[in-house]
């Protein structure tokens, strides 16, 4: 006589093995893509690092490859696992890595770096009708202060806040407006405090924009 009771338990732990099996090699699996794509983000910083440095940028080595792959680690955690919006992050990082670099030591970004991050913003983009609205709130009252100022802001800097917006869309990328020009602020507050002879010199503002888009894609 069969004992039915036996052959369930039998056939639960067939299931159960089958089921762990599964779960380790997906394990292993994503493992080794996070693996790779760790190794990938180290070799992206150092050829980044080699370029600017062909450029004449002033930066420090070990700080932006150590940056970089901490970020790509945050991707992994935040987004649980690689994909084609963790690698997205990465690139938006480096770029925007890029042109920090080149704010801080010309006060000057290639146009390149805009059309970059506006080709970033097409892969695998949120809403169509958010971004187009973030792009045009934080595009038009700067082109406005421009014009009123006679160049308050640099070109570059309303490209650059502006594709941001586009790229993260309407909530984070107000916020990550928001986080750069109040950071920028505080910052060239206390500058000015401490250095005087430095009020009117040229202030590099896209390492605060680019710190609160890295900061809301992240969210």
């Amino acid at each position: 006589m069969i004992d039915i009771t036996k052959s369930l338990g039998g056939l639960i732990d067939t299931r159960v093995v089958q089921m762990s099996k599964s779960d380790v090699l997906t394990i292993v699996e994503e493992t080794g893509k996070a693996a790779i794509f760790l190794l990938t983000a180290t070799l992206v910083m150092f050829a980044l690092t080699r370029v600017m440095k062909s450029k004449g940028f002033r930066f420090k080595q070990p700080l932006v490859m150590t940056l970089g792959v901490i970020y790509a680690i945050l991707l992994t955690v935040f987004y649980h696992g690689v994909d084609l919006y963790t690698i997205k992050g990465f690139f938006l990082f480096a770029v925007l890595v890029y042109a920090s670099c080149s704010d801080i030591t010309s006060h000057e970004v290639d146009d390149s770096v805009w059309i970059l991050i506006f080709a970033l913003a097409l892969i695998k983009p949120h809403s169509i009708m958010s971004m187009a609205l973030a792009a045009n709130i934080v595009f038009l009252p700067q082109i406005v202060i421009a014009i009123i100022g006679k160049k308050s802001l640099g070109g570059a800097d309303i490209k650059i806040s502006t594709v941001l917006a586009f790229l993260l869309g309407l909530e984070r990328g107000l916020v990550a407006m928001f986080i750069g020009l109040l950071s920028a602020v505080i910052v060239t507050l206390i500058r000015h405090i401490r250095h005087r002879e430095l009020r009117g010199e040229p202030f590099a503002l896209v390492p605060f924009l680019s710190v609160g888009a890295a900061v809301l894609y992240l969210i």
